[in-house]
């Protein structure tokens, strides 16, 4: 009788499929589960939206910080002797649209003017104050973006935020006046390095190599910063590399793809006077779509193995209750 059960239970077992066994990777490590997270993050908090609103903010800012932008330049000229304003000149009739065009010209020869007669640190001075503080704005939108993608509640004081928005504003400016002049003028500023000083031509060789990954890598750090300092969470540095990584690559490949279209369209032109100023609108906006999938990216990897992330969400009481949950039961395993 014993014999008869046991071979009953038997065929029953092999009837029952059983359940697949997990495999020995830990539940959401594998990239397929990652991307999955990050599409359901990107959906789930709107980074569309988000993009808009910090593209809306910044284009109030644009004018000042391109003045801004031209004035360096101006002065860079009156330091090097490099023709800055002709190139400057060639630049706008080759890329900027032709309602814009007459403009730019005029902002190009005054700050030119400016810069020949001494007027150019009071010219800067009062641009970058403008520009800083109408660009920390937009900054300030990409903060409680980046609160978002970690789920938490902003909670630093009114005066520490906005300094913290001015100094990555400065930041930002930098790292494109920086980009800017190496990939326009750093051919011809190794010519002057290699005239003024005689280093020799193998410099200006190195050096004309050298600028591409340098600007690169000027974007890249400017975004590490910003991802470091922009969330009211706790972060290790090297874990916020992936999003700044990601966020620099798409960027230069959004400008080069958005450059290339409009050699070959002129999508503002239905607009007329207007068509320029949508068009620089809807780059911003891919702009801040992109830099907002890096602070996700970061996010996501983050708050499963960024070990000071981990523990300021377990212990913090500006995270969402299902973050602070998670962030105990991950703080649990890591100890």
């Amino acid at each position: 009788m014993e014999w008869l059960q046991r071979n009953i239970r038997k065929q029953m077992e092999l009837r029952v499929p059983r359940q697949r066994r997990p495999r020995a990777e830990k539940p959401g490590t594998s990239i397929q589960a990652i991307t999955k997270e990050l599409y359901r993050k990107f959906n789930e908090d709107n980074v569309l939206s988000l993009a808009a609103a910090f593209a809306y903010r910044m284009v109030f800012a644009a004018p000042a910080m391109i003045i801004l932008t031209i004035t360096i330049a101006a002065v860079l000229e009156q330091i090097t002797s490099i023709d800055v304003a002709d190139r400057l000149r060639d630049l706008i009739r080759d890329r900027a649209p032709a309602e814009t065009a007459d403009l730019l010209n005029s902002i190009v020869d005054n700050a030119i003017a400016r810069a020949g007669t001494g007027q150019a640190s009071v010219g800067i001075a009062i641009t970058a104050a403008i520009a800083l503080w109408s660009g920390s704005s937009g900054i300030g939108s990409l903060m409680d973006s980046f609160n978002r993608a970690y789920e938490v509640r902003e909670s630093r004081t009114f005066l520490q935020k906005r300094m913290e928005m001015l100094g990555l504003t400065l930041l930002l400016t930098l790292a494109v006046n920086l980009a800017f002049v190496l990939l326009v003028y750093g051919q011809r500023i190794g010519h002057w390095v290699v005239d003024r000083w005689g280093v020799g031509s193998q410099f200006d060789t190195i050096f004309g190599i050298m600028r591409w990954p340098i600007a690169v890598g000027s974007m890249m750090v400017m975004l590490a910063v910003l991802y470091y300092i922009g969330p009211n969470v706790e972060l290790s540095f090297r874990w916020i590399s992936p999003g700044s990584i990601l966020a620099t690559c798409l960027w230069f490949l959004a400008a080069a793809g958005f450059g290339l279209y409009l050699t070959i369209g002129n999508p503002g032109s239905a607009y007329g006077a207007l068509g320029s100023v949508l068009v620089f609108l809807f780059f911003l906006y891919i702009t801040g779509a992109i830099f907002v999938l890096g602070a996700e990216l970061n996010a996501v990897l983050g708050k499963r193995w960024d070990p000071a992330a981990v523990e300021d969400l377990a212990t913090t009481p500006n995270a969402t209750m299902e973050t602070h949950m998670e962030a105990q039961q991950r703080l649990q395993k890591i100890e």
